[in-house]
């Protein structure tokens, strides 16, 4: 649902069903410099901060509110150019 939404606004999308901390440390290994957001169910705080320490930008959680959805993957745009 979010990546449809997303990519319907014209963003490309780079979607993972679990496992975000693993997808951050990937794409930081390959020298991935643009952002990344995370979508988490979680409300545990070491997880989120960890997503943060790997790279994160900003976590959200699920469900999202799809405008401040929006505007953080603007903001991620904005901050990787």
């Amino acid at each position: 649902m979010v990546s449809t939404y997303l990519t319907k606004l014209g963003y490309r999308v780079l979607a993972a069903s679990n496992g975000h901390e693993a997808l951050a440390r990937e794409l930081r290994a390959r020298k991935y410099a643009g952002s990344i957001l995370a979508l988490t169910g979680s409300l545990d705080e070491d997880k989120l901060q960890g997503m943060l320490d790997l790279g994160a930008f900003d976590v959200i959680g699920k469900p999202p509110d799809m405008a401040r959805l929006e505007l953080a993957v603007h903001l991620g745009c904005v901050l990787a150019s």
